[in-house]
């Protein structure tokens, strides 16, 4: 299907009618785009459901060629390093304690590494805009107090431990051109079996940090006591598009899930029609800001659907219906939102009019993509 040039303007009362229809509905008109695929893009996600098959998997959407790596490990979030594109890192899930470097022209492991024995790892973990530093979210097993660690990127050795703000860090990222840590935290403490046991006390916070001197520059609390903030992204002008994950959900007492935090320190929750938000059963998994639109994505496996909103203004564009999505990201030329999903499925939504172009649609079975999707190049 080729995507129409112009969008409709909609009203809430259309986007509500059409909520079984399996195509987003565009309430935006973009720029014009150019029509330009790199040879060298990359769409890579942890993969797998099973120790023999946990991988870091790829696929490269100019020739749909695609492959994996075993890694022995069930993975989570991924990095990629800012000034070598032929580099990417995958951080194993909660509480595992392995990530790995992969060379991305090779397909090869180029290094590993591992958290001491008094941190777990939280998923996720990124670059300092020069690439000589690693920041990696992790969670000290004794206070439980969430840890912000600081690898150099060429041993990957820890040199220093800054405190992330808060309980149970998540997503990180930087803020560009300046040192700071956008960091997630969100206010979990587990058991040995994967159990909260803090939900009535559970604080979650948006945690600013200078990384050159750990200070916690601010923390945004959630409204919502029971709202885990989660997954991040931050938009190249420094506006901070995040979801969240409420616990003990409560069918009857809904919420919205999505908000955005400004420079000056503003945060505003993010609108969405009811009946979406019901759908999404307290449940927000993959957040992506695509610059060029000005446009934050989210998707939710519980609720089957990505979600679009304007950064600039707020308002609500649009969702598209993907059975248990939850990777999200951006091609390298902007036009599309990738979406994947763990049957192996992937999906292209034009990121101007919303639409999906079905002829793009995509299924590698043996993929079982996790969670989340980056875009890099080689």
């Amino acid at each position: 299907m080729k995507a129409p040039s112009t969008s409709t303007l909609l009203s809430r009362r259309h986007v509500l009618k059409g909520l079984g229809a399996a195509l987003a509905y565009p309430i935006i008109s973009g720029c014009d785009l150019i029509n330009l695929t790199s040879k060298s893009e990359y769409w890579l996600s942890a993969a797998g459901g099973e120790d023999n098959t946990y991988s870091l998997s790829w696929l490269t959407p100019s020739n749909n060629k695609h492959g994996m790596l075993l890694s022995k490990f069930r993975g989570h979030g991924l990095a990629k390093h800012p000034t070598k594109p032929n580099l990417v890192l995958m951080f194993s899930r909660r509480p595992g304690n392995q990530g790995i470097v992969v060379n991305l022209d090779s397909n090869a492991i180029k290094h590993s590494f591992t958290s001491p024995d008094h941190l777990f790892m939280e998923g996720h973990g990124c670059f300092s805009h020069d690439g000589k530093y690693l920041f990696c979210t992790e969670t000290n097993r004794h206070s439980k107090k969430g840890i912000i660690t600081v690898r150099d990127t060429q041993s990957f050795h820890i040199i220093r431990e800054i405190p992330s703000g808060g309980i149970g860090p998540h997503e990180i990222q930087t803020i560009p051109n300046q040192t700071t840590l956008a960091v997630a935290n969100g206010g979990l403490i587990k058991d040995q079996y994967g159990k909260v046991i803090n939900s009535q006390s559970m604080q979650s916070n948006l945690a600013l940090i200078d990384y050159v001197t750990g200070t916690l520059l601010s923390a945004h609390q959630t409204k919502n006591p029971k709202a885990s903030l989660r997954h991040l992204d931050v938009s190249e002008d420094g506006i901070i598009a995040v979801g969240m994950q409420i616990q003990d959900y409560d069918t009857n007492s809904v919420t919205a899930l999505a908000s955005l935090t400004r420079n000056d320190g503003t945060s505003t929750l993010l609108d969405t029609p009811i009946e979406l938000l019901r759908a999404l059963n307290g449940y927000i998994g993959s957040v992506r800001i695509n610059n060029r639109q000005r446009t934050a994505a989210v998707t939710s496996p519980k609720g089957n659907l990505a979600l679009f909103w304007c950064i600039d203004s707020g308002n609500f564009l649009g969702y598209h219906r993907f059975h248990n999505v939850c990777g999200l990201t951006i091609s390298n030329n902007q036009e599309y939102f990738v979406l994947s999903n763990s049957a192996g499925k992937i999906r292209q939504i034009n990121s101007s009019t919303l639409l999906e172009n079905t002829d793009l649609r995509q299924q590698l079975p043996k993929f079982q993509w996790d969670n989340h999707m980056i875009t890099a190049s080689s």
